[in-house]
């Protein structure tokens, strides 16, 4: 057995999660990046020596057969919670609680805009805030991730599967300005969400899957007393 540094554990890898961050990863885009060679995986849900489950964040190494984390960063996994439940609470989980609560602190007087809401964190995004009271309008690519979303709780669902007309659609469907946005986009989705913010409203911005950055428009910020925020 190798040797184990102190306040870490081993586990028995039983689930890792997969997600876009891993993509990064490999393209060398992560804004985080982790040196060659390295295991992907950020997320992984395994079980210690004498039979504990934990679901723990790692700096990769979570598609492993055995992944060793930080005890800060690994939770036991009570008996009621299914294995697939909670592993894909420990990434995209912990990020959709900062998102809305922390970065954007949503309350029930929000309209929220949610992208890519059939996906893992638009998904939770659309559920939490939903519990919250938030009025929620999701966007997404395809009819049948819409209807995904709608059965998720959402308000109302906008086709983001063009940026033409965007700002358009959200506002027709959140019947006015939205009060709150997630972003993970980038490009023209991030200005038309921009556009349908209401004056002081808060955008939380935490990826850019197009790979176009774009420039804040200062001037909209200014007219609208708007914020962006990165996460």
């Amino acid at each position: 057995m190798t040797y184990l540094a102190p306040g870490h554990l081993r586990l028995r890898t039983r689930l890792a999660g997969v997600n876009y961050a891993d993509v990064h990863l490999r393209e060398g885009t992560y804004p985080a990046p982790i040196p060659a060679p390295f295991i992907p995986g950020n997320e992984v849900l395994g079980v210690t020596e004498d039979g504990r489950r934990y679901v723990a964040l790692s700096r990769g190494g979570g598609y492993a057969e055995t992944a060793v984390v930080h005890r800060k960063l690994a939770f036991e996994v009570p008996d009621g919670v299914a294995d697939h439940d909670a592993v894909a609470l420990t990434l995209q989980g912990n990020t959709v609680w900062h998102l809305l609560f922390t970065d954007l602190r949503v309350t029930a007087e929000d309209t929220l805009l949610v992208p890519a809401a059939a996906g893992g964190v638009g998904s939770l995004a659309v559920q939490i805030a939903k519990r919250a009271g938030a009025k929620v309008i999701a966007m997404a690519s395809s009819e049948e991730k819409r209807r995904t979303a709608l059965e998720l709780g959402a308000d109302a669902v906008v086709d983001s599967s063009t940026a033409e007309g965007l700002t358009e659609r959200i506002l027709d469907a959140a019947g006015g300005p939205v009060s709150a946005a997630l972003e993970m986009t980038g490009g023209d989705v991030f200005h038309a969400t921009l556009a349908a913010l209401t004056p002081r409203g808060r955008m939380s911005v935490f990826g850019a899957i197009t790979g176009v950055d774009g420039l804040v428009p200062i001037t909209s910020l200014l007219a609208g007393s708007k914020a962006v925020s990165g996460f």
